[in-house]
């Protein structure tokens, strides 16, 4: 890019989380930081705590009507970064909201069936 004559760079990463590869994304901006004028990256999806709110308001039209013996399951891959909590957070947020919501992450159930497992 540089070679094209770009000096300032923006990035989006499409990441829900701030997470694993939201880092990687970051750590490898540094690294260019001084082959251009500017360069800067942007928050993921879900940042500060509105941002949960704005995105269960946007679901919430997105979802078929939940009947009362009835609840939605959604899946996120998990992550061992410290930022897994954004999926308690969100699925706090869609129940607060009054959906019956549960929010689970493949890593956490790979997890629990290997616990499950050794016992």
């Amino acid at each position: 890019m540089r070679d094209e004559k770009f000096n300032e760079i923006y990035i989006q990463p499409l990441h829900i989380i701030y997470g694993d590869e939201y880092e990687k994304i970051k750590s490898a901006t540094l690294n260019f930081s001084n082959v251009f004028d500017k360069i800067e990256i942007g928050r993921p999806s879900l940042f500060n705590n509105k941002d949960y709110f704005d995105a269960i308001e946007a679901l919430k039209y997105q979802l078929p009507k939940i009947e009362d013996n009835s609840s939605i399951v959604l899946m996120g891959h998990g992550t061992t970064h410290h930022e897994n909590s954004a999926y308690f957070q969100l699925e706090y947020v869609a129940r607060k909201m009054g959906l019956k919501i549960f929010i689970w992450q493949l890593l956490n159930l790979f997890l629990k069936s290997q616990t499950l497992l050794l016992i």
